[in-house]
């Protein structure tokens, strides 16, 4: 017959204090999400017992401009109340890529065959004519035109949220022949 060891008490507390370490980090909780993707201004409500949420967001792309229309337009902000702002990228303009803005890079300038396209950000840069992505900057549309440019954007940003209820403001993209892309928000906590 095979010998039987029972732990002993330290390795019982070593267990102990495993699983508790295992169970505060989140293991065996759910992830939520909620995301906004259309412009505009919403109310997030904290769930009970909620403290930290992690964002993810961008702020509206620059537009693209052209030649006969003139500049792109700059994207707006978007924000989770008075925890986190991300501003929107430049408009692009003759011979001017628009600026990035943060994380997002800067919008190219068209050469003469149509290469060039807006700024990245969470989402890929508009080529010629097209609307950027999420946050990105939308494509010019003349050659020595530029695209607009990236908004700044975060990743799995995380945040103590200290009230019950927080404004959420999704960005427009700048108007331009290739519009900068739109604002967005995933909002992901533990429960």
């Amino acid at each position: 017959m095979p010998e039987i060891h029972l732990p002993t008490k330290q390795q019982v507390q070593e267990i102990k204090n495993d699983t508790s370490t295992i169970l505060t980090n989140g293991v065996g909780r759910i992830m939520r999400t909620q995301t906004f993707r259309t412009p505009g201004v919403f109310t997030w409500s904290k769930p009970s017992g909620v403290k930290k949420v992690l964002i993810t967001a961008a702020g509206g792309g620059g537009g693209g401009g052209a030649a006969g229309v003139g500049n792109g337009l700059a994207g707006g902000v978007t924000s989770f109340g008075n925890f986190l702002t991300l501003s929107g990228g430049s408009g692009g303009s003759n011979g001017v890529g628009g600026a990035g803005v943060g994380a997002g890079s800067g919008g190219s300038v068209i050469g003469a065959y149509g290469a060039g396209s807006g700024g990245s950000s969470y989402g890929q840069g508009g080529g010629m004519k097209t609307k950027g992505g999420y946050g990105a900057g939308g494509g010019a549309a003349s050659p020595g035109w530029g695209s607009g440019g990236g908004a700044d954007y975060v990743i799995d940003y995380e945040i103590d949220v200290t009230t019950s209820a927080v404004t959420v403001t999704i960005a427009n993209g700048g108007a331009g022949v290739g519009a900068g892309g739109d604002g967005i928000m995933i909002i992901k906590w533990f429960e």
